[in-house]
C-alpha cells in the first residue's frame, strides 16, 4: 500500500446502531467499518445486493479519525407499529404508531483514509470524490441522516515501527499485543465493531477498538501504524 484516498464525512445527525440494542437503539461513537464500506459503495453507485462481493473479494483498509468531540442527542421517534400488521406495514388499529427512544450523534465530523487492493475500484472512488459527485446520497448511518462529503485528495501512507509508542489521531483497532497509554483528562471508550461482512450480510469479523471521545490523540504501541500527512493512523482491515 502506497497511497490512500482521504475524505471527510460530516452532518448534524448520525446513527450507527449497536447490534445488541434492537429495542431502544443506541449508537457507536463513530462510523463502523462495515457502514463506511456501504457509504463508499454508494458513492460509486454499487448495488446494495452486490457491493459486498466486490469489496470483500480483495483486501481493503480503513482508518477513522474524529474531527469533533462525540456529542449525543436522545429523542423519541414515531415508528409504525408492525406488530399489528407485520406483512403490509399499514397503519391499523387504535395505536398504529409506536414511539421508540433513539440515540443520535450530534454535529459529527470524521476523516476517512481508504485503500483498496483493486486498483480499478480505488480509482473509481477517487475520481467520484474528486468530481464532487456521488451516485447515491451519502449518510451518517441512517438514510435520514444526510452527510456532507469533502474530498481531501490522495496521500502517501508510510509504515512506522509498531513497537514504538505513537500518538494516533485515528481510532485504534486493538490487537492482542496492543498497549494503550491512557492519559488523565482524556475520555476513552472501548467498543467492538463489525469490520467485514460476507455477501449474505453475515459479519465475518469483529474487532475491539479505542476512541478518544474529545477528539484527542491516543498513545499506543505494538499496533500497526502509518504516517499520513501530519497524522499517525491505524487501519481496520477486512482480512481475517
Amino acid at each position: 500500500m502506497n497511497e490512500v484516498v482521504v475524505f471527510e464525512l460530516s452532518g448534524p445527525y448520525g446513527h450507527y446502531r449497536k447490534n445488541y440494542s434492537p429495542v431502544s437503539p443506541v449508537t457507536f461513537p463513530c462510523p463502523t467499518p462495515t457502514a463506511l464500506i456501504g457509504t463508499i459503495a454508494g458513492i460509486i453507485g454499487e448495488e446494495k445486493r452486490k457491493y459486498l462481493e466486490r469489496f470483500s473479494e480483495r483486501n481493503w483498509m480503513l482508518a477513522i479519525s474524529l474531527l469533533k468531540p462525540v456529542q449525543k442527542y436522545r429523542t423519541a421517534i414515531n415508528l409504525i407499529n408492525t406488530k399489528l400488521d407485520p406483512k403490509t406495514f399499514r397503519l391499523k388499529g387504535k395505536s398504529p404508531r409506536i414511539q421508540i427512544p433513539f440515540e443520535f450523534l450530534k454535529d459529527s465530523a470524521f476523516r476517512i483514509h481508504f485503500w483498496h487492493e483493486d486498483h480499478q475500484l480505488f480509482a473509481q472512488v477517487r475520481d467520484q470524490l474528486e468530481t464532487e459527485t456521488t451516485m447515491y446520497t451519502p449518510s451518517l448511518g441512517l438514510a435520514q441522516c444526510i452527510a456532507d462529503v469533502k474530498y481531501l485528495g490522495v496521500q502517501a501512507a508510510t509504515p512506522k515501527a509498531p513497537e514504538v509508542e505513537h500518538d494516533f489521531s485515528s481510532v485504534v483497532p486493538l490487537e492482542d499485543q496492543t498497549k494503550i497509554a491512557y492519559e488523565q483528562a482524556k475520555r476513552y471508550q472501548k467498543f467492538t465493531v463489525p469490520v467485514a461482512m460476507e455477501a449474505g450480510r453475515i459479519v465475518k469479523k469483529y474487532q475491539a477498538a479505542v476512541i478518544e471521545e474529545s477528539g484527542g490523540t491516543i498513545r499506543a504501541k505494538n499496533t500497526e501504524a502509518y504516517q499520513c500527512g501530519d497524522s499517525v493512523i491505524s487501519f481496520f482491515r477486512n482480512s481475517v
